[in-house]
């Protein structure tokens, strides 16, 4: 199966860096990063954003934690939490079809 087909069907996706996660995030479905080996990434591989206040969803660092987050979103119908709710809307401003569209038209100006 293709990663977009799985996007579109999944109700929440764990991930622990992947930028895939934008993609899920994008179509107001929960992400939970789950970061176990938070410490060596961060020391072998680093990152554009913080990973400690700058995710767009929740985090768990060990499978205790991870476990008691799906669970909390499974009895909430997988349904963002207000905070990333709010947060989806700072983040994108177009949640539309015409991205393309808007691309062309920048480049149309351009001329």
């Amino acid at each position: 199966m293709k990663v977009n087909e799985e996007i579109m069907e999944a109700s929440l996706m764990i991930s622990d860096y992947s930028s895939v996660t934008w993609d899920m995030f994008f179509m107001k479905k929960p992400v939970l990063f789950y970061q176990f080996d938070y410490e060596k990434y961060e020391q072998y591989e680093g990152s554009y954003i913080d990973m400690e206040t700058q995710l767009f969803g929740e985090r768990a660092l060990n499978k205790q934690e991870l476990v008691h987050l799906v669970d909390e979103y499974a009895q909430h119908d997988f349904q963002l939490k207000p905070y990333y709710e709010k947060l989806h809307s700072e983040y994108f401003k177009y949640t539309d079809h015409n991205n393309s569209k808007r691309i062309f038209d920048a480049i149309e100006d351009l001329n």
